[in-house]
């Protein structure tokens, strides 16, 4: 079911099977009554909501997040100012002076929503004079209720909210008192928690004591404890976002859609990366915790030797996957032999506009909410890019269980599942398939590193660039690609390496059925070191023509020479 605001109506979707079931379920007339009368409802105009809170607050990057129409109130508050708004959120940060409480309370009696938040024990002289009624510490909740609550009632405020967004804690009812654990707890709820002094003056929507309301006048003063916008734990960022997307659409906030992910042309050129140069593992690992061999080190019954290596594609996608030099195996402080492997693998080179990154690549011992790693473009005007990813936002496990499942909290990239089979141990083992789509395209990445935290196993197998079809590129330069060559060779003789290249690049998608033209793009790349892109270009000018004994001699060569090089030369 779903409610989409358009202009200024409302479109109410539903695939509940209502009139199917109106005779045999129960529920399905009740249901459908609601929805009706719902949709009777005429729906207030959505409102920006003004926010009173520093700089780079917490609360204000969520409601940037949840794409809010909001507007940062200028400081000192006061009645004026504040006339136009209809619904204030205040951050309590301790600096909130005695006459901007009383403002806001007077705009509260004049019928504005004010929305308070951060309200502890340091500030409740501030919540008395917005509210203008005195508050006190309710005291620390039972064992059972700690990072959790309940709804009482059924407050508009928290409409679309179930007990499950506020259920902070991981395990099943068990042991302690027939419920929870006090260790299930995987963050505070709130981090205070307030009650009236005196009862009757406000109605509680959260117990235990972290959400009130107060009617003031015409208006309403919402007391809001609880820590959406300060809680960082993956394992609750769901949560978080729906308590706050809520509570803004049922204040009458206007939250605009999400924005969608830019499409890529369909011309796009995909061009595997040869990690083998820099890769310390194969797939497969005959000797467990040797140091060497592949995957992560745990021996041939708990490796990825089933994984298909060499040219593959994957969701149509091409990688190039090398069976004993496959994989960039970062450290975690679980392996026996952690101090053989790296915290970071780098210089990657790329020297060229980049649409989109595809990147392979899984976890291992990778618990939800660990960052499995970063990877980090860098530009060459020397900005750099950090991508995180994160096991159970856009990585998992490489032995999850639900392979297809999706991955509904990433938001810079777009994951999937790249590849899956049997493992001996585990029932699936798989490897995740991440595309980020640069947003630089216009300038050249350098290179790519990857950066780790040992907390558990990274492993990065496969990276692909997106580069612009020659529809786009090729036709926007005028020169045939006689002149091209000769301006590529011109550029070379005089020490112009990036521009030789850039142009032999364009050369080739121009007139790709040249040897001459992908031989000069090799020894380009082998001018400036890029022996795997040398090998790429001379192997491209091989699959032309076969019968060129000094292309063959020189792509043996240099397959022999990075099979050799050890991670990190």
């Amino acid at each position: 079911m779903l409610e989409i605001r358009y202009g200024t109506g409302r479109i109410l979707a539903s695939q509940f099977r209502l009139i199917e079931s109106f005779d045999v379920e129960p529920a399905a007339p009740r249901l459908l009554a609601n929805l009706l009368t719902a949709a009777a409802i005429r729906s207030p105009a959505l409102q920006p909501v003004a926010v009173c809170a520093e700089p780079g607050a917490l609360v204000a990057e969520m409601l940037a997040f949840l794409r809010a129409d909001m507007k940062l109130l200028e400081r000192p508050l006061s009645p004026a100012g504040l006339q136009a708004h209809n619904i204030i959120l205040v951050q309590l940060d301790g600096t909130l002076t005695p006459a901007e409480g009383r403002a806001l309370h007077e705009r509260a009696a004049a019928g504005a929503l004010v929305w308070v938040r951060g309200a502890d024990a340091g500030t409740t002289r501030s919540l008395e004079e917005i509210t203008g009624c005195e508050w006190k510490e309710a005291g620390t909740p039972l064992d059972i209720w700690e990072g959790r609550a309940v709804i009482e009632g059924h407050p508009k405020a928290l409409a679309g909210l179930s007990n499950g967004e506020f259920y902070w804690k991981r395990g099943n009812f068990g042991d302690l008192h027939g419920l929870e654990k006090p260790s299930w707890k995987i963050a505070d709820l709130a981090a205070a928690y307030l009650q009236p002094a005196k009862t009757g003056l406000a109605r509680s929507l959260l117990y235990p004591a972290a959400m009130w309301v107060v009617q003031t006048g015409e208006g309403r003063v919402l007391v809001d404890l609880v820590r959406w916008a300060e809680e960082q734990n993956p394992d609750l960022q769901n949560e978080a976002r729906r308590i706050a997307s809520a509570l803004l659409t049922n204040a009458g906030v206007s939250l605009a859609p999400a924005e969608r992910m830019a499409e890529l042309p369909e011309d796009i050129v995909w061009q595997p990366i040869d990690l083998s140069p820099y890769a310390n593992m194969g797939f497969a690992d005959p000797v467990e915790n040797d140091g060497k061999g592949g995957w992560t080190d745990q021996g041939p019954s708990m490796d990825m030797h089933r994984m298909p290596t060499g040219a593959v594609e994957l969701n149509d996608i091409p990688f190039r996957l090398h069976p004993q030099k496959g994989c960039l195996t970062l450290r975690g402080h679980h392996q026996t032999m952690r101090d053989a492997f790296p915290t970071e693998i780098g210089d990657i080179p790329i020297n060229r506009k980049v649409l989109a990154l595809e990147l392979l690549h899984a976890g291992a011992w990778a618990v939800e909410g660990l960052e499995v790693f970063k990877m980090i473009v860098n530009y060459k005007d020397g900005s750099q890019r950090a991508v995180q990813i994160v096991s159970g936002i856009n990585s998992r496990d490489w032995t999850y269980k639900e392979p297809y499942a999706p991955f509904p909290l990433e938001t810079e990239t777009q994951t999937r599942c790249g590849w899956t089979g049997k493992g001996d141990v585990f029932s699936n083992v798989s490897m995740w398939q991440s595309r980020w789509l640069n947003p630089l395209p216009g300038k050249v990445v350098t290179t790519i590193d990857f950066v780790h935290d040992p907390a558990c196993v990274a492993m990065i197998c496969g990276l692909t660039v997106g580069l612009e079809g020659p529809s786009a590129e090729a036709t926007a330069d005028a020169r045939t690609p006689q002149e091209l060559l000769e301006a590529a060779q011109q550029a070379r003789a005089a020490g112009k390496l990036d521009e030789a290249l850039a142009t032999a690049r364009l050369l080739c998608r121009k007139a790709p059925a040249s040897t001459e033209n992908w031989n000069l793009l090799g020894q380009l790349h082998m001018d400036r070191k890029d022996k795997s892109g040398a090998l790429e270009a001379y192997r491209k000018s091989l699959s032309i023509q076969p019968n060129q004994p000094d292309t063959m001699t020189k792509v043996q060569k240099l397959q022999q020479s990075l099979d050799a090089r050890e991670p990190g030369d």
